[in-house]
Parts: structure tokens; sequence; C-alpha cells
């Protein structure tokens, strides 16, 4: 079985819902997205501006949520991004999940990146969150610096998961890092990685695009430039996932 996968690597504008929701209405528009999967980059409807998250990150709910929970119904399709979002009362960098007009799971950043100033920004998560796409198709959440700490991966693979979904905001200055962090999470784990990273600018970053699909080799099957907004549509085959492990799965072998 196949499944298209759509990353939208986003210039997102910095504190402003409406026009990156012009901006994902837009992609919905021009793109045949119907039973496909959707990537959207971390943060995708504020970037790190602080009244924005403030604002958005006070609510369970918000217009703008909604409206992406009703683009996946109208186009039967699957959506995965970050957002700002109010979990029991606190704010929380949250990576949803919205399924053909449901919003079928939430994962809260656990890992927040002192030098951008996250902490100030948001509560920390911890739970390690997985959901059954498919049928025999596990995928595990993470949110950007989450990728260079591999025991939040070895935890969701242990679960069950073998594909990656991560959102990012990626400084270009460590883009090689991220290259070589998406291969090794996708190779030491025996999963396909699908990684959305913004582009563009904020008042304080650059943003290092190369959003890519890896495969469990740890080859690029799909990647994007670093320098400009750009739709990654893509095919995997969802039958290659379980049958790499089923010949060959390392986790049998380890003694931690």
């Amino acid at each position: 079985m196949d499944l298209q996968i759509v990353i939208y690597q986003m210039n997102v504008v910095f504190g402003d819902p409406q026009a990156n929701m012009d901006k994902v209405e837009t992609l919905f528009a021009e793109n045949d997205v119907r039973d496909s999967l959707i990537i959207l980059p971390e943060l995708f409807l504020s970037g790190y501006h602080k009244e924005t998250i403030d604002t958005l990150g006070s609510q369970e709910m918000y217009p703008e949520l909604e409206r992406l929970i009703a683009l996946t119904a109208e186009h039967s399709c699957t959506l995965f991004g970050s957002i700002p979002l109010a979990i029991d009362g606190k704010c929380y960098n949250t990576a949803v999940l919205l399924q053909r007009g449901e919003l079928k799971a939430k994962y809260a950043k656990s890992h927040l990146f002192g030098p951008m100033g996250e902490k100030d920004l948001f509560d920390s998560g911890r739970d390690i969150v997985t959901f059954d796409l498919f049928e025999g198709i596990n995928a595990g959440f993470s949110i950007c610096y989450d990728l260079r700490f591999p025991e939040l991966f070895r935890e969701q693979s242990s679960a069950g998961s073998n594909l990656f979904l991560i959102c990012a905001e990626w400084p270009i200055q460590r883009v090689a890092h991220w290259d070589a962090l998406l291969r090794a999470r996708a190779i030491e784990n025996q999963a396909t990685v699908i990684a959305c990273n913004r582009v563009g600018d904020d008042p304080d970053y650059h943003y290092g695009g190369h959003s890519a699909v890896i495969d469990s080799y740890g080859e690029f099957t799909a990647s994007a430039l670093h320098d400009r907004e750009e739709v990654i549509s893509t095919m995997i085959n969802l039958d290659e996932l379980t049958k790499f492990r089923s010949n060959f799965d390392t986790r049998e072998d380890t003694w931690v």
C-alpha cells in the first residue's frame, strides 16, 4: 500500500496566524491532498512570537485550529504540525495530528530549546506519544530540538513506531546537524523519518529548510532546498516499513 506524503516547507509569517492560515489554505487549494499525510513546520501559525503564543496558547481550541480540522474533513486527509495550545491550563508547544475532521492526538514538546528562550514561552511535556495511523503503521511524534535526544526515539520505537514525524524551526547555521541527526534516527531505529523544517527569517534566526523523507536505510528519498518555500509530494510504501524489521530487527539484540 502506498501513502502520499505532502511536506510544506513553509516561510512562517512572524506573529500573524491569519497570514499563515492563508498559506495553508492555498496549499490545500492548489494541491491534490486527498487521502495524504500533510506535514507542516513547528509553530506554523505563529513562529516564536511571544504575544501570539500567549494568546493562542491560552486556549484549548481556537478558530484557526477549528479551520484546520475542517480542512482535513473536506479533503479526507491527515495533518501534522505544531501550534501553541493549552493543555490542562498550561501552554505547550504542541504537535497535533488532525485526521478527517478530528483532533486525534497531541504531543507536548518535551525538550525546550534554551537559546531561543523557549522555556520562557512554554511548559515542558513529559509524555511519549505514538499513534496508529494505519494497520501496522505506528507514528512517533517529535518537535525540532527533540531530534538531539535519541532516547525519545528509542522509546517510540520500543512502543512500536516504525514512522517518525518531525516538525521544526531549525536554524540554517546548524542544518548539517539536522541532516545527520535525521539519518541517525532513521538508521538506529530502522524507521522511516518524515521531517518538515521551515524556511525564512524571524527577528533572531534564519531557518534552514532541508525538509526530507528518509527511509529505514538512512537514504534521503525526497528532500527540499534550504532557501525557498517548497512543497514536496512523494509516495512511501507502507509495506516496506514493516518488511525491513521483519528481516532484521536490531531491537532483538539490545541488552539495555
